[in-house]
């Protein structure tokens, strides 16, 4: 009898599991069923939305490219100043501002999006720092991480 009662049971748990599945496909709509609910969706919707998932991810590349590219030129414009010679990146100094801004952009999940065109955001940052210890000046570091970019960025 008990070996009865738990096929019924296993069986019973089985069927209801099974519940979910596609009622109706039609030409305008594909229902599902899963047992509580129904969900409708056209299938032209599914296409307009996975194409603005794509204009998003490409909006997205460019506004963390252009991030980027502008935090590189501004590096590149105020390394030689005295005032960066003397303070660097010293809390509160003038420059400390960029250098938040690039950790911003590194620890941004977007900036992943840059690995693709073959940057990587935490160079940009080593490329400050090298600049502060070097006062400004070219050194072998500097100037492949100035080669990289501007390669990658006049390719975009």
């Amino acid at each position: 009898m008990r070996a009865f009662i738990l096929i019924v049971f296993v069986i019973t748990f089985i069927s209801c599991n099974n519940r979910s599945s596609i009622k109706e496909t039609t030409q305008d709509a594909l229902v599902i069923n899963n047992g509580y609910s129904s969900i409708i969706t056209k299938p032209d919707s599914i296409e307009k939305n996975q194409e603005k998932e794509v204009e998003l991810v490409v909006l997205d590349a460019n506004q963390v490219v252009e991030e980027f590219e502008l935090l590189y030129k501004q590096l590149l414009f105020f390394k030689d100043s005295q005032d960066f010679k003397k303070y660097g990146f010293a809390i509160n100094g003038p420059y400390s501002e960029w250098l938040n801004n690039v950790q911003d952009l590194k620890d941004n999940s977007k900036s992943k999006l840059l690995l693709s065109e073959g940057i990587i955001v935490v160079e940009l940052e080593l490329l400050g720092l090298e600049y502060v210890s070097s006062k400004g000046k070219e050194t072998t570091v500097t100037r492949h991480f100035n080669t990289i970019f501007s390669e990658v960025l006049d390719k975009l």
